[in-house]
């Protein structure tokens, strides 16, 4: 689009102008969050009206020139959003677009009122910092040396009471909606010379990135108290970091679909369908010429993601989407992940914590002629007997019971990891019982199997088995046997911060919160997805890392209810029991 020149209140008017990317034409293009697509106002486009966001509006108007046009490429005006092919066909474009733009320009929205004290804070921050961008030159040892250099210095405590004088301004910033959405990690990924807008003040992009990694590394205090202050400003510092690691050409992980569909689960679309459409042109195992995955908004939310899910299995040969998201009988069929369910995946992607419960075997699979019938390989080895159903983590709104807190942000803190570590302890006494059965102590077999259930054995340390230190440490808990209620909360804590194993109920809350613990028939101890009941199998598909959770439904069907940690289940265990013979599963 050629937008016209113009100023102040002087009405918005551009021009269309069709062009081949082939011809590399000189552009910038627009990053911009559309805002309430009810609320429109006219702007003249050629001969014609054409109504936008309120929020595009303000872009093109705060952006143009005063005395000459300026060339520009946004989506809501250079694509047709009424005809679903043509924007099947640019959406596989758009990667190429920004990257063929000399430069992107990232449009927040008007000013927040104090967003020159919080670019200027940003600013002031990021000198403090060594001159070179973290990403690329950073190592351990690096990290390590600059770490002691600050405290040598004493640069970590001012540089914390600066921030924390500057927290609302940045609170503010960080709340505008452009940094929750999905599109924006494209746009920037692909596209050159990024710059921040908002109202009439710019920031370059790798400002605001290097000084909020700087801050993760040497400043993770100040962000706990942001998080606890404001947890939707923490998910965004960690949304634009995000965006940099993948930005930068020394990302450590492969960026495959089903990795960024997990990682940016905490991203937000208006249409449901973008959670997987606005990856296609990131993802390295995609191609625009596979007709098996493709942006289509022609189709529902339900058969993209059963699109989706063939194209992992029959595609690639893996299961990984069977641990994308959950199910809850929102769609059919059960084997069908929810894309709405990824922002309540807790804790580390599962899928990629080095299982390996069928020895790296061949998947085997089937599809009904009607696409609703999914048959698997694989054996079905035990039963859900005993099942204790947990809560939800304690959270700041509900600390304060909706209202702001007078309270000093350290003090809520402290409050608040107290309060999470009651409630930990008391969903750990519930699972004790289980772990117990009845029985005054735990074998070292059966203490083994509590430890790795609660924390899907992510505290091993890359050992198979947890250190005995760790399981001593972990068996002077299990032995503490007065709950807080018969104590008295102060006390507990306090001998409970002597004996717990480093971090113990951060992990516990990263992993077992919000799922169930479990024993199978078996006496096999385990945690299960959430909508779980018992009687439920459980069962290994080959080809897949994790064991499944699987409900009859009759007729030797069965509906998919999720992943899950059975102790004993996890590397490969099931693929030497002769006795269970191999069968074909069917999912409905």
């Amino acid at each position: 689009m050629v937008l016209d020149p113009g100023t102040g209140d002087d009405e918005v008017s551009c021009s269309l102008k069709h062009v081949s990317l082939d011809s590399s034409p000189r552009f910038e293009a627009l990053s911009y969050a559309w805002g309430d697509a009810a609320q429109r106002q006219a702007i003249k486009c050629a001969d014609g009206i054409l109504r936008i966001t309120l929020n595009l509006h303000c872009a093109l108007r705060h952006i143009r020139y005063r005395y000459r046009k300026r060339i520009l490429w946004t989506d809501a005006i250079c694509i047709n959003q009424n005809d679903f092919d043509e924007r099947a066909e640019q959406v596989k474009l758009m990667a190429d677009i920004y990257s063929t733009g000399y430069r992107t320009l990232i449009w927040l929205g008007e000013d927040t009122g104090d967003v020159s004290e919080a670019f200027s804070s940003i600013k002031w921050t990021r000198r403090k910092f060594p001159r070179q961008s973290p990403l690329g030159f950073l190592t351990a040892s690096e990290v390590s040396r600059l770490q002691k250099k600050f405290e040598k210095l004493e640069v970590s405590r001012p540089l914390e009471v600066f921030l924390e004088s500057k927290l609302e301004p940045l609170v503010r910033l960080l709340s505008l909606s452009w940094f929750q959405r999905k599109w924006v990690i494209q746009e920037v990924v692909k596209g050159k010379q990024p710059r921040v807008l908002c109202g009439n003040f710019i920031l370059d992009w790798h400002i605001l990135e290097d000084t909020f990694m700087y801050l993760k590394l040497f400043q993770p205090k100040f962000l706990t108290n942001l998080g606890m202050r404001n947890v939707d400003s923490l998910t965004v510092i960690n949304h634009v970091t995000f965006i940099a690691v993948v930005k930068s050409e020394n990302q450590a992980f492969t960026l495959t679909l089903s990795t960024l569909l997990y990682v940016t689960r905490s991203f937000k679309c208006s249409d449901t369908r973008d959670h997987l459409i606005a990856l296609l042109g990131l993802a390295n195992d995609t191609n625009q010429d596979d007709l098996s995955i493709r942006a289509d908004y022609k189709i529902s939310v339900a058969e993209l993601s059963k699109e989706y899910v063939l194209w992992e299995i029959f595609q690639k040969g893996s299961l990984e989407c069977f641990s994308s998201g959950y199910n809850q009988q929102t769609l059919s069929p059960s084997w069908v992940p929810d894309f709405m369910s990824w922002p309540k995946q807790l804790g580390k992607p599962r899928q990629y914590m080095g299982f390996n419960a069928t020895q790296r075997s061949q998947l085997c699979a089937t599809l009904s002629e009607d696409k609703m019938g999914l048959s698997l390989e694989g054996k079905l080895l035990d039963e859900i007997e005993i099942l204790r159903v947990i809560g939800s983590r304690v959270t700041l709104d509900q600390h304060n019971n909706g209202t702001n807190s007078d309270h000093h942000v350290e003090n809520i803190s402290l409050e608040l990891n107290e309060m999470v570590e009651l409630q930990s302890f008391r969903f750990f006494q519930e699972y004790k019982a289980i772990a117990l059965k009845g029985s005054a102590a735990l074998s070292h077999h059966r203490l083994e199997g509590f430890y790795s259930s609660m924390l899907w054995d992510d505290c091993n340390d890359g050992q198979e088995k947890p250190s005995e230190a760790l399981l001593e440490n972990f068996e002077e808990l299990v032995e503490c046997g007065a709950t807080p209620i018969e104590e008295g909360d102060a006390a507990w804590l306090t001998r409970v911060e002597r004996i717990r194993p480093p971090d113990l109920f951060i992990k516990f809350d990263i992993f077992s919160i919000g799922r169930h613990f479990s024993e199978t028939r078996n006496g096999r101890l385990g945690s299960m997805p959430e909508g779980t009941k018992v009687g439920d199998k459980i069962c290994i598909f080959y080809g897949g890392n994790l064991p499944y959770v699987i409900r009859p439904c009759g007729n030797s069907k069965y509906t998919l209810i999720g992943d899950c940690y059975v102790h004993g289940l996890m590397y490969g265990e099931a693929m030497d029991m002769v006795d269970i013979k191999t069968e074909t599963i069917h999912l409905v």
